[in-house]
């Protein structure tokens, strides 16, 4: 009875130890707190852009204060998008499943029992055998595995990576687009300001029988148009704001104002050599599949030494019927005459060439790419720079035409001229500064550029 007692209580006691170390349950939220989705005040996010590191990422004190500029909306999306949230979460998935990976094998343990039966049964005793066995063939290619493992947590955090820069470079150009669209629509707005003064100068030279209803018709087309395009260009801000909000991971009716743009910039671009230098070791996504090839290379290895057979050490220990003890050892192993692990040797080697096979494609196409934006730039450039001479001798002729018309030497349709050029040519020179932003944009993203940063390596292989 007393044996029974001591047994019950190193039970309970072994399960005691062993519930202390469990990972405990936490709970799921409700269905309603899971959907919330109220606004972080400015002191929330700018800590949570604070936490962000990044290997590409400049960091950027986040001052919501004197306005949004385009680095700090880079910074927030990469804080607070949902859809990054997601891939984290992939991600620690992936790596959780990679744990297991360097993890020895746990022993076998094997327990028996002999009970004599037959008439000879009398003087003989309740025989048992203990044994306890390790495959030591699995700590041959235990180190492949752990560096196969490490390789695909580097290729999936990587992957995190490319996938940020790619968000937090679109909400950058998405911020910069708010701007634009915000000056396109100040000058609609101004020029339909315009056209309804010299529509009412018009009506009053029709009252004074200096100006026929024709002629007065045409001003109040004119102001229909140019209403209509303010509108418009109103419309096209709110959702380019919408836009920005959901890169940002923020409500629709969060607004920050836009800084940084009461000017217009040019921005410099290294050229193809420069930009292509260093592009293996700069872009995430090229690194993270490099990364891969890394990690199938060892599974390789893994798999070529796994065609030895699996061999287990052990003891054993026990006692007969006869009540004699016995202690001794063990030694067994599989013959590798037919399968040697031929199949997945095979497969593995095959895999890690598909994988060298896509970085390489990966690598011409991030190349190519980065070319085909170049002469696109340039020509955009060249035309600002035409547009802007020509928008530069509009402004002054507006300005003698203004003077001439006060003075009565010219009338309103000289005056309606030279304004709807100065209009036309403005708000050619924004979307020309649009073009070129998202141009500027889309080689920063592909080439995984910083913008005001040198070309330099980021990181070795």
């Amino acid at each position: 009875m007393k044996i029974i007692f001591e047994n019950i209580a190193r039970t309970i006691l072994f399960s005691l130890l062993v519930s202390v170390s469990c990972v405990r349950y936490q709970a799921l939220p409700s269905e309603t707190e899971a959907g919330e989705c109220a606004a972080p005040s400015p002191e929330q996010i700018q800590m949570a852009a604070s936490r962000i590191s990044h290997p590409m990422l400049k960091p950027v004190k986040v001052d919501l204060s004197d306005g949004l500029n385009p680095n700090e909306a880079a910074l927030i999306a990469v804080a607070l998008n949902p859809d990054l949230q997601v891939e984290r979460d992939k991600a620690v998935i992936t790596v959780s499943q990679m744990a297991a990976a360097g993890l020895l094998p746990d022993p076998l343990i094997s327990v028996g029992s002999a009970s004599p039966t037959g008439e000879n049964r009398l003087g003989k005793v309740r025989g048992y055998n203990f044994g306890l066995s390790f495959n030591i063939s699995s700590l041959l290619n235990r180190r492949f595995r752990r560096r196969a493992a490490k390789e695909v947590e580097k290729s999936v955090n990587l992957a995190v990576a490319w996938r940020e820069w790619q968000v937090a470079m679109a909400a950058r150009f998405q911020c910069r687009k708010v701007a634009i669209v915000g000056k396109e629509a100040g000058l609609a707005g101004h020029y339909a300001v315009f056209c309804e003064n010299l529509q009412a100068n018009a009506e009053d030279l029709l009252k004074s029988g200096l100006m026929t209803k024709g002629q007065v018709s045409v001003f109040e087309g004119e102001t229909v148009k140019a209403e209509q395009e303010s509108s418009g260009l109103n419309a096209e801000k709110y959702r380019a704001r919408l836009r920005l909000n959901r890169l940002l991971g923020l409500p629709p009716k969060s607004a920050f104002t836009v800084s940084g743009f009461n000017q217009i910039h040019v921005r410099s671009v290294p050229s193809l050599l420069e930009l292509n230098q260093f592009l293996p070791s700069r872009r995430p996504d090229l690194l993270a599949l490099w990364s891969a090839v890394q990690s199938r290379d060892a599974a390789y290895r893994a798999e070529v030494w796994n065609q030895f057979p699996r061999i287990e050490l052990g003891g054993t220990s026990g006692r007969d019927t006869d009540s004699v003890r016995t202690i001794g050892w063990g030694l067994s192993g599989a013959l590798p005459v037919f399968n040697r692990n031929r199949g997945a040797i095979s497969t593995s080697k095959a895999t890690r060439k598909l994988l060298l096979d896509e970085y390489r494609a990966r690598l011409f196409q991030a190349r190519a790419d980065t070319a085909k934006i170049l002469p696109g730039l340039k020509d955009a450039r060249n035309r600002q720079v035409m547009v802007k001479g020509a928008l530069s001798e509009a402004r002054t002729r507006l300005r003698d035409t203004k003077d001439a018309v006060s003075q009565g030497i010219l009338g309103p349709e000289e005056l309606f001229a030279a304004g709807s050029c100065v209009h036309l040519l403005a708000m050619t020179e924004l979307r020309l500064q649009m073009e070129i932003e998202g141009l500027v944009s889309a080689l920063e993203t592909e080439a995984g550029l910083w913008p005001g940063t040198k070309n330099q390596r980021k990181e070795s292989r």
